[in-house]
């Protein structure tokens, strides 16, 4: 039975010191500080690694886009663009004047007079309940003033 342990700590410390020895890439010599001539630098082959079905694997049959919209085939993937799309304020939307909020919240908003369009639709439950609250907005938007609502 020792000698069984005997040998599962040699093939340990054979495999331990392959190991050691990959990744410094040495061919074995201790005293070697060059890597190996024989150490290959790896590289990823893209092309095979494409889907089978090239880029059309969509479920859907047909997908419209605005007219703006362009797409370029490359190989192994369809490039796509799609113009931002322009929001138009709803009628009767109220932007929350800056004035109705609390006094404390008055420095954080200096030389505006109403919130913009996502900080209105936010007040409400940043300031009057303990909600946590999830906002995902493009840069820019005011997320970082809802938070300090």
């Amino acid at each position: 039975e020792e000698d069984d342990d005997d040998d599962d700590n040699q093939k340990r410390s054979r495999l331990s010191s392959a190991l050691d020895r990959a990744e410094r890439g040495t061919n074995g010599d201790a005293d070697a500080a060059e890597p190996s001539s024989s150490a290959q630098p790896h590289e990823l082959d893209l092309p095979s690694l494409e889907f089978r079905d090239g880029s059309h694997t969509m479920t859907n049959k047909s997908c419209t886009l605005p007219d703006e919209s362009w797409r370029a085939m490359h190989p192994g993937y369809e490039e796509v663009h799609v113009p931002p799309a322009r929001n138009v304020a709803p009628a009767g939307e109220k932007l929350v004047p800056v004035s109705e909020l609390p006094a404390w919240t008055h420095d954080a908003f200096r030389g505006m007079k109403t919130l913009n369009r996502v900080q209105s639709k936010m007040a409400n439950v940043a300031l009057q309940t303990n909600e946590n609250l999830l906002l995902c907005a493009p840069t820019g938007a005011g997320k970082t003033n809802v938070a300090m609502l």
